[in-house]
């Protein structure tokens, strides 16, 4: 029998956090891991100007037996929204980088610069010839042509091995010349291997290897990430399971995931915007993605201590609908937690183990930065809170809090401010992921990784890239009530 679901008012250590805690107590050196007018899709955040990287969940924010007090009380009404442009320069390029990679296509690659933005269009696969020198046997050198390609293919067209070297090597030093860059500037993105996989295990999903195949062979078929989540997430063949409307996954989640009436409402619709775009982020709406190495499972990768918490079998599988309501009370505690950890960090003590102490000033900071009075507060929400707790479904709250104590402490108020810019945007929180992954002030920032920082920036741009069919399928919905 399930435990009723409870909301947590309360930040404590999360089950994953307690075992990375425990970890480290053995051992003080982890690793880093590898890798406005609320008119942006249903709620989400406007964006408006206008090697592949696994960017998995580490989302074990664990609620506690600890009922929310007043559970019935409402949020209070939405204030006017803001309407100012904001500053989001920054934050935009970057998006763009990766908003690109979402729609690459199987035989093409993307050059980024350092700070993730786009340099150029993507790059076809396609040979090339270049002059090379050989050594005859009697001492003299000849010429001759010498065919570079990106690979060698496979009866079905596709690579059969990654991409090779020294191709990409000659394309990139091509860009680089052509866009007058260093090459060392420049990173590669492509999409190859997840499409190779997809077809490997095309014995699960015949249709998607098939249609994989016909767009790698020029056909009309498969042929970008976001192909990939309309077939998982956006199929009419593939409704939820047990909804009498017969609605796809994505439809579903937007329409059906819930939040404690405690979070404001900006915040609610925001999550609720982006929530379609996280989905895409974790699986793809791959429901049948095996479990990795972090216990995430499910459309929404959610891990196990998370499930158990919510009084879940971890060793069962949980249905759609299941792991919907599990995401709507997981991201209604993190919301509490982000803002915990904002004025309170973890620190050793002087016999090694690990002690919580207050640390105010890191959030009246960051808040001071935003105007005050409603529209600041809502500014606040929308340009860094809700940033935050996305990217704490990723790294984990305490993670996000530690990495902001250091960020605070590293600049001065003047410099933040700049940050910010004249009208409050997601500079600062961009800036501040820049900050976060190169952070090696303590074994909690180091939590922090390359995944992280991409984390809500990519699920910002995968939500921009199916922001216009989303909304015209909601137009449909509505129009037919």
């Amino acid at each position: 029998m399930e435990r009723p679901r409870v909301y947590d008012r309360r930040p404590v250590l999360d089950a994953r956090e307690q075992k990375v805690a425990e970890q480290q107590d053995q051992s003080q050196q982890p690793q880093k891991k590898v890798l406005s007018r609320r008119n942006f899709l249903f709620g989400a955040s406007s964006l408006g100007v206008g090697g592949v990287v696994a960017l998995g969940s580490n989302n074990t924010e664990v609620p506690s037996d600890l009922a929310l007090e007043d559970p019935e009380q409402e949020s209070e009404p939405a204030v006017e929204s803001i309407e100012t442009l904001s500053s989001s320069e920054t934050f935009e390029s970057e998006r763009l980088g990766w908003q690109k990679w979402w729609e690459l296509q199987y035989n093409q690659i993307l050059f980024v610069d350092r700070q993730g933005a786009p340099v150029g269009e993507p790059v076809d696969f396609e040979n090339f010839t270049v002059k090379r020198t050989r050594t005859e046997e009697d001492g003299t050198f000849t010429e001759f042509d010498y065919r570079l390609a990106p690979g060698a293919l496979n009866d079905n067209g596709m690579l059969t091995d990654n991409i090779a070297g020294e191709w990409l090597r000659y394309v990139q030093a091509q860009h680089a010349r052509k866009f007058d860059i260093s090459t060392d500037a420049l990173q590669q993105r492509n999409i190859t291997q997840e499409f190779e996989v997809a077809v490997a295990r095309g014995d699960t999903e015949p249709k998607l290897r098939e249609s994989i195949l016909d767009a790698v062979n020029g056909g009309n078929g498969i042929e970008t990430m976001i192909d990939i989540v309309r077939y998982y997430g956006m199929n009419p063949d593939k409704v939820v399971n047990g909804d009498y409307q017969r609605r796809t996954r994505a439809q579903y989640l937007h329409q059906e995931i819930t939040f404690h009436t405690k979070l404001p409402e900006l915040v609610q619709d925001e999550l609720r915007g982006f929530i379609v775009g996280l989905a895409a982020q974790e699986s793809r709406f791959n429901a049948g993605l095996p479990k990795n190495s972090a216990t995430a499972e499910g459309v929404l990768q959610l891990v196990d201590a998370v499930r158990e918490e919510n009084g879940h079998d971890p060793s069962t599988r949980l249905s759609f609908v299941q792991e919907v309501g599990v995401c709507g009370v997981h991201f209604s505690n993190v919301y509490s937690r982000v803002e915990h950890w904002m004025k309170h960090e973890l620190i050793r003590n002087a016999n090694g183990g690990i002690v919580e102490q207050d640390r105010p000033e890191t959030y009246q900071m960051l808040r001071g930065l935003f105007p005050e009075g409603s529209e600041g507060e809502q500014s606040w929400q929308k340009y860094f809170l809700v940033p935050c707790m996305v990217n704490a479904y990723n790294a984990g709250s305490w993670t996000i809090g530690a990495c902001l104590h250091e960020f605070v402490a590293a600049h001065s108020p003047e410099e933040l401010q700049a940050m910010l810019g004249e009208n409050p945007g997601y500079d600062l929180f961009t800036k501040f992921t820049h900050f976060a992954k190169e952070s090696q002030a303590n074994e909690f920032t180091q939590n922090y990784g390359e995944d992280a920082q991409a984390y809500f920036i990519s699920i910002a741009a995968v939500t921009e890239s199916l922001s216009e069919e989303l909304k015209s399928t909601e137009d449909r919905e509505i129009a037919s009530l």
